[in-house]
C-alpha cells in the first residue's frame, strides 16, 4: 500500500543505567566533526540529471480532509463509546470484532509497570456474565479455538481485544458483543484470580527473554532517555509484575477503562444496522465519562551527537546504526498532510533501492542495509539507517554506512530512482484495492484497528488508489530528493553498534570517534546502471500437454506435458485477482551426502537471488519493479521450490524469470559469500540459547547416528560448501529431477495450462513423480527404543526448552493422521487447563501431530514448550502423564463435540482460501495423497469415535516410541567480564 510501514518498532523493556555526564561530554567532542554534514537548507547540490518540476495548478485544495470510507457506518452511544461497522463477506457469514481500547503500557504509572497487559490476561478470568474458567469452554462450544479467533494484544498505545465468530447468528452476536462489553465495564478483577495469573505473567516475559530482546531494550532507554518510551516495556519486569495489586488493576481499569476511551471495531457478514442494536444492548449500560488525557511520554528530539554500545553473549550478528528522534507527526487528517507523508515513503525507499543493490552486488560490506522512519506508540519518532556485518567489520561497515548517507545528502536522488518507486507505490496501491473486497476479516480489520490507534481517518483501498493516482504527479524529483535530504541530516545523532561480548572492548568514546572520521568525505553522486528493457528476447520453445483430467468434487485439473511435468490447476475467484503458481524439483536435501550436507540451501541462493548470464541480481529486480509480482526460490527437505504470486496478468513475467533461472541461473559470488556468512553467524549462535541447541539436540536424539540431512548445519560443512557445487547441484537437479506444479486462483485452466506448457513445456524430459520417487533416499532404519536427552548450554536466559513425545504415524496413513489430530486438537485443551492454568508451568502450551512425509517411520507426535528450568523435568512429566491418561480412557463425548465443531470451522475455512489448495496441490503426487481423501477429510474427521481416537493414539503411545528432549540453560554473566570506567562507555 502507499502507506505502508517502513519502520519495525523496537519493543521497549528495562531501561539500562543513564550514560554519565562525563562519557557525554566525551562523546560530544569526538563527534564535533559531525559538523561536515550542512545544514538541510544549504546542502543540497543539484543532481546529475534534471530533476521534474512539480506540476503547476494543483486543482485541488492540500487542506481538504481525506476521505473516509463509504460503507463505514460510524457512530457514538450516548456514554461515548464509538463504532466502526462494515459488512463485509470473507469469510462468508463470519464476524469479526476488535474492541479497542485507547491505553496502553504509556499509561501506567510508575507503581503500575506492566499492568495494562497483564489486566488483558484478566480480561478472561471473571466478569460478571463469564465466571472464571468459561471463556474458551464457551466459544470452543461455537467451533472456534482460543488464541486464534479469540485473543488480545497490548502495546504502548492501546489494548485490543479480538473475536471473531463463525456465523452471524442474532444469539453468536449478542453473546459475543457481551463478551466484549464484559471487558469494557464489567471485570471481577478478583484477588484470587490475579494472583493465579501473575505466574502465567512471568512465563510470558520469560518466553520473550533473549539476547537480540536485551539489547533492543537497552538501545531504546538511552535513544531518548527522558521519555517514557524507554520506561514502559508493556511486559514488565518480574519485580513490578510481582508488586502489582488488585486496587493498582482497579484504579487503572476506572481511569482508563470508559466508554469515551474505546473504540468497537466490527466486520460482519450482516447489515451493519442488526450490529448496532447489538452494540447498544451490550453496551449501553456503561457508565459515561470523559475520556482521560495520556500522559505526556516526555520524548525529546536528540541534540547533539551520542554514541552507545551495547553487547550480548547470545549475540553474534552486528550492527551499525545512526539513528535520532524527531518530533511525533500530527495525525494525517488532509490531503496535503498525507502527500507529505507519501514524499518521506517515496524518499526512503528510492534510497533503501539503492543501498540494497549495491550490497547485493558486493559494492558495500554490508549483510543488509535499511533505512526506515516510524512512530512508536505515538510517542517516539524514529529516523534510522542500519546495517548488518560481521564483528570484525563495524569500522569499514560505519564507513560505507556514512559515505552512503553522505552522497544522498549531498547530491539527493537521481529521477530514474525516484520514477521506480513511484511505480512501486501504485502497483502496490493497485494490488491493494483490487483485492480488498475479498482480504480476511482478521487482516482487513488491522488496517482499520491501526487507523483508529493514529487518529486517522478510516478509507478504503481504493481511495487510497485514487489519492496516490491525483498526488503522485505533484510530486516532483526535487521534493523527493529533498526530504531524503533533510532525513539524513544526522548532524544530531546518536551512532549505534550493537553485537557479541567481543565488542564490548569498543569504548564509545572510539565509537564516536569513528564516526566522526568517517563523515568527513564527499563522495561523488550516484551512477546509475545500464537497464535491460525485457526479461526474454524471444519465447522458449513451447511444449504440449498429452494428458489433462477433471476431478469434479474439488474441481481441481491435472495433466502431463510431454516432458513428464505434472500440474495441478485450481480456479478460486473467493481471492479476486490474485493467483499463485509452485513449482517443486524433488530432491532437495533428501539427496544430500554427509560430504555435502548443505549443499541443496547454497543451491537455492540463485533463486532466492535470481541472476543469469546475461543479467544479474539488480537488473531483474528492476524490471519486476512496479509489477504486482513476488518471487521466492528456497530449498526444503525433500524439494527444491519457486513460489510466484500475484495478480493473474503477471503470472506471465513471473513464468520468465521462472524459466531463467532454471535454464541460466547463476550464483553471484556475493550472493553465496553472504549467505555463507549469515548462516554461520546462525550456527554460532546456535550455541549460545536453549533453542538454538534444541535445534541440534532433537535430531541427535532421534535420527540415526551419522544421518546427516535432517541435522542443522554444521560449521565444517559450511566451509566445505563452494558455488561451483551447488552450482552443479542446481542444474543436475533442473535438468533431471520429477517437477510437480501447482496453480491456483483467479486464472482459468486455459490460460494457465497455456502458459505453464510456453515456459516450462520446453524443459528436458525426465521420470514423471510418484509416491515412490527417491523412495530409496527417504529410507533409514526405523527408530527403535525410547528417545531422551538432557542438554545443557552457557546461556544468559533463563528458559530451558522442553520436548515430550512419541513417534506417530506416516502421512499416507490417512486414518491414523486424522485421528492423531483430532486428539492433538483435545489434548490442547486439556494441557491448556492442566499445565498453563492450574499448575502454571508454561505461558502456551500445544500438542501437534507431523506425520512422517520426508522420512517414513519418523512421524511425531509432541508438545514443545519453553519454560522455567527449574520446572523442565517436572514439565516433561506432567506431558507425559496426560498423554498416559489419554492412552487408557480416550476423550469424553464432549471433547469429541467441541472437536468436531473446530474441524468444521477451520475446514469451512481452509477449503475457501488459495493458499491452502496451493499447499496441497504442490505435492499432492509426490505425496501420495489423493484428491478423494482431500475431499473426504472433513467428514472423515467426523466420523471418529471415541474408541478410534483412543485406540489409534494408543497404539503409538508406547515406551519404545516414547521421546523426551530437555535443553537446560547454565548461568552465565549478562555484564561484560570487566566493566569499563563511567568515562570510558
Amino acid at each position: 500500500m502507499l502507506r505502508s510501514q517502513l519502520l519495525v518498532h523496537r519493543f521497549a523493556p528495562p531501561t539500562s543505567p543513564p550514560t554519565l555526564l562525563r562519557a557525554r561530554i566525551v562523546v560530544l567532542i569526538a563527534l564535533t566533526a559531525l559538523a561536515h554534514f550542512p545544514s538541510s537548507a544549504d546542502a543540497h547540490q543539484s543532481p546529475a540529471q534534471p530533476a521534474a518540476q512539480t506540476p503547476q495548478g494543483i486543482t485541488d485544495d492540500l487542506s481538504t480532509p481525506l476521505p473516509t470510507r463509504p460503507d463505514a457506518v460510524v457512530g457514538t452511544l450516548d456514554n461515548g463509546l464509538r463504532y466502526i461497522i462494515f459488512k463485509h463477506s470473507s469469510p462468508p457469514g463470519w464476524a469479526t470484532m476488535w474492541l479497542h481500547v485507547h491505553a496502553g503500557s504509556l499509561c501506567e504509572t510508575d507503581q503500575q509497570r506492566g499492568l495494562a497487559h497483564y489486566l488483558e490476561h484478566m480480561a478472561f478470568n471473571g466478569s460478571t456474565n463469564f465466571p472464571p474458567g468459561s471463556v474458551v469452554p464457551f466459544f470452543q462450544s461455537l467451533g472456534l479455538t482460543f488464541g486464534r479467533d479469540q485473543n488480545a494484544f497490548t502495546s504502548f498505545d492501546q489494548t485490543t481485544y479480538q473475536l471473531t465468530t463463525p456465523n452471524c447468528e442474532p444469539q453468536t452476536l449478542n453473546k459475543a458483543m457481551l463478551f466484549l462489553s464484559d471487558v469494557s465495564h464489567r471485570l471481577s478483577l478478583s484477588d484470587e484470580e490475579i494472583s493465579s495469573e501473575r505466574k502465567i505473567i512471568l512465563e510470558e516475559r520469560r518466553r520473550g527473554l533473549s539476547g537480540a530482546r536485551r539489547v533492543n531494550d537497552e538501545i531504546l532507554a538511552r535513544l531518548a532517555p527522558e521519555s517514557l518510551v524507554g520506561k514502559r516495556i508493556t511486559i514488565g519486569t518480574q519485580e513490578s509484575i510481582d508488586a502489582l495489586r488488585r486496587q493498582d488493576f482497579v484504579d487503572f481499569y476506572t481511569r482508563w477503562y470508559v466508554p469515551a476511551n474505546m473504540t468497537l471495531i466490527v466486520l460482519a457478514d450482516t447489515e451493519p444496522a442488526s450490529i448496532i442494536e447489538h452494540i447498544k444492548s451490550a453496551f449501553g449500560d456503561a457508565k459515561a465519562g470523559p475520556r482521560p488525557e495520556r500522559p505526556d511520554a516526555g520524548t525529546r528530539p536528540t541534540r547533539g551527537p551520542h554514541a552507545v554500545v551495547a553487547t550480548d553473549f547470545e549475540l553474534t550478528e552486528t550492527t551499525v546504526a545512526l539513528t535520532r528522534v524527531l518530533p511525533v507527526r500530527a495525525p494525517a487528517t488532509t490531503r496535503g498532510a498525507w502527500r507529505d507523508e507519501l514524499v518521506e515513503r517515496l524518499a526512503l525507499q528510492a534510497f533503501n533501492l539503492r543501498v540494497q543493490a549495491k550490497t547485493k552486488l558486493g559494492e558495500l560490506p554490508f549483510l543488509r542495509v535499511q533505512a526506515r522512519a516510524g512512530t512508536i506508540g505515538n510517542a517516539l519518532r524514529q529516523v534510522e539507517i542500519q546495517a548488518a556485518c560481521k564483528p570484525d567489520q563495524w569500522k569499514g561497515v560505519l564507513t560505507a554506512l556514512t559515505t552512503e548517507v553522505q552522497r544522498a545528502h549531498l547530491h539527493g536522488l537521481r529521477s530514474r530512482e525516484i520514477q521506480d518507486v513511484k511505480a512501486q507505490a501504485l502497483a502496490t496501491a493497485e494490488r491493494s484495492a483490487a483485492t480488498e473486497l475479498n482480504r480476511p476479516g482478521p487482516l482487513a480489520i488491522r488496517a482499520i484497528n491501526d487507523a483508529v490507534a493514529s487518529g486517522e481517518p478510516v478509507f478504503s483501498a481504493a481511495q487510497e488508489l485514487e489519492l496516490g493516482k491525483s498526488l503522485l504527479p505533484t510530486i516532483s524529483d526535487e521534493e523527493v530528493s529533498r526530504r531524503l535530504i533533510e532525513l539524513l541530516d544526522f548532524r544530531d545523532v546518536v551512532i549505534v553498534l550493537t553485537g557479541p561480548r567481543s565488542l564490548s572492548e569498543v569504548t564509545e568514546r572510539e565509537l564516536a570517534e569513528a564516526g566522526a572520521a568517517a563523515l568527513g568525505v564527499t563522495p561523488l553522486a550516484e551512477e546509475l546502471r545500464e537497464r535491460p528493457a525485457t526479461l526474454l528476447s524471444e519465447l522458449p520453445k513451447r511444449g504440449e500437454f498429452v494428458e489433462a483430467t477433471q476431478h469434479l468434487e474439488s474441481s481441481v485439473w491435472s495433466g502431463w506435458l510431454a516432458n513428464n511435468i505434472r500440474v495441478h490447476h485450481r480456479f478460486m475467484n473467493f481471492r479476486h485477482n490474485q493467483a499463485s503458481i509452485s513449482i517443486s524439483l524433488a530432491g532437495g536435501e533428501l539427496l544430500e551426502t554427509p560430504e555435502n550436507r548443505g549443499i541443496a540451501r547454497a543451491a537455492a541462493v540463485a533463486w532466492a537471488n535470481p541472476a543469469t548470464h546475461t543479467l544479474d541480481s539488480t537488473q531483474i529486480r528492476d524490471l519486476v519493479n512496479g509489477k504486482n509480482l513476488a518471487f521466492v526460490g528456497q530449498a526444503t527437505s525433500d524439494a527444491l521450490s519457486l513460489h510466484i504470486s500475484g495478480t493473474p496478468d503477471q503470472m506471465e513475467m513471473g513464468l520468465q524469470l521462472a524459466y531463467l533461472v532454471m535454464t541460466d541461473p547463476i550464483i553471484e559470488p556475493k550472493s553465496f559469500e553472504q549467505w555463507k556468512t549469515r548462516q554461520a553467524m546462525a550456527i554460532e549462535q546456535r550455541h549460545k540459547s536453549a533453542a538454538g541447541v534444541f535445534s541440534a539436540a532433537l535430531p541427535d536424539a532421534v535420527y540415526p547416528r551419522g544421518e546427516a540431512r535432517p541435522r542443522p548445519l554444521t560449521e565444517a560443512q559450511l566451509d566445505a560448501l563452494t558455488p561451483a557445487a551447488a552450482h552443479a547441484f542446481l542444474l543436475h537437479a533442473i535438468a533431471t529431477s520429477p517437477i510437480e506444479i501447482s496453480i491456483v486462483g483467479d486464472i482459468e485452466k486455459d490460460a494457465a495450462f497455456d502458459l505453464i506448457a510456453q515456459y516450462l513445456g520446453g524443459l528436458p524430459s525426465r521420470a514423471r513423480i510418484s509416491p515412490d520417487t527417491l523412495a530409496q533416499r527417504r529410507t533409514l532404519p526405523p527408530p527403535h527404543g525410547a528417545k531422551n536427552a538432557d542438554v545443557t548450554v552457557e546461556s544468559s536466559t533463563p528458559k530451558a526448552q522442553v520436548i515430550a513425545g512419541f513417534f506417530g504415524p506416516d502421512v499416507t496413513e490417512h486414518h491414523d493422521v486424522l485421528a492423531m489430530d483430532m486428539a492433538a486438537r483435545i489434548l490442547t485443551t486439556r494441557m491448556t487447563a492442566e499445565i498453563r492454568e492450574k499448575r502454571q508451568l508454561v505461558y502456551s502450551i500445544r500438542p501437534r501431530s507431523t506425520p512422517g512425509d520426508v522420512f517414513p517411520g519418523y512421524g511425531m507426535f509432541f508438545t514443545a514448550v519453553p519454560t522455567d528450568p527449574d520446572v523442565a523435568s517436572q514439565l516433561a512429566d506432567a506431558v507425559d502423564a496426560m498423554y498416559k491418561e489419554f492412552a487408557g480412557s480416550g476423550p469424553t463425548e464432549e471433547e469429541i463435540k467441541v472437536a468436531r465443531g473446530q474441524v468444521q470451522t477451520d475446514v469451512s475455512r481452509d477449503l475457501l482460501e488459495p493458499a491452502f489448495w496451493s499447499q496441497r496441490l504442490q505435492h499432492l503426487t509426490y505425496r501420495g495423497v489423493t484428491l478423494d481423501q482431500l475431499m473426504d477429510t472433513p467428514a472423515a474427521m467426523q466420523r471418529l469415535s471415541a474408541d478410534e481416537i483412543r485406540g489409534t493414539f494408543a497404539k503409538y503411545f508406547t515406551d519404545e516410541k516414547m521421546i523426551r528432549v530437555i535443553v537446560r540453560p547454565t548461568s552465565t554473566p549478562t555484564a561484560p567480564p570487566e566493566a569499563q570506567p563511567p568515562g570510558e562507555r
